[in-house]
């Protein structure tokens, strides 16, 4: 499940109505995210965007997708884009754009590349930084989050965060 902190509507985003998942025993999904590319784009309102999300399932992966907003300032040379998880699990930042260039980590994460996408994971509760060298015009980012592979976390609320520089 999925709400925007600035409130849906706000922001121009809303979830798909009438989409649901779940299987008995476990919490219903109004806004199945299993597919980085099935997604709508939430847009960084003011650079940053905070969703809430729970994992309709143990060992359940959920993607959102992340469109720049106007007022961020964004340079193919050195911006840092950020993606933090408050709860334990795995939070990954990955961006998708034409270049070819291996994206920076820096010290917040390990390389990782799925689907054409570049990116960077890390252990949470934390943050992950990624800069996309080479992509030319600002990315869409695309986040995954992943529950701990060490408990039942089915119906688990989560918190993610994801700013650009502004």
């Amino acid at each position: 499940a999925v709400t925007s902190e600035s409130g849906p509507g706000s922001t121009g985003w809303e979830p798909t109505s009438g989409e649901t998942t779940g299987h008995p025993g476990e919490c219903d999904d109004p806004f199945p995210n299993d597919d980085p590319f099935a997604v709508p784009a939430i847009p960084l309102q003011q650079c940053q965007e905070s969703v809430m999300g729970t994992f309709d399932a143990d060992f359940n992966v959920d993607w959102y997708r992340f469109s720049f907003g106007v007022d961020c300032d964004y340079s193919p040379f050195g911006t840092t884009l950020y993606a933090s998880l408050s709860e334990p699990g795995r939070v990954c930042l990955f961006v998708d754009c034409e270049s070819q260039d291996e994206p920076f980590c820096g010290d917040t994460g390990e390389p990782e590349f799925q689907d054409g996408l570049r990116g960077c994971c890390v252990a949470a509760p934390g943050q992950v930084g990624v800069v996309p060298f080479g992509c030319n015009v600002a990315p869409d980012l695309f986040v995954r989050v992943e529950p701990p592979f060490d408990g039942d976390f089915a119906c688990q609320p989560y918190a993610v965060d994801v700013y650009a520089p502004s």
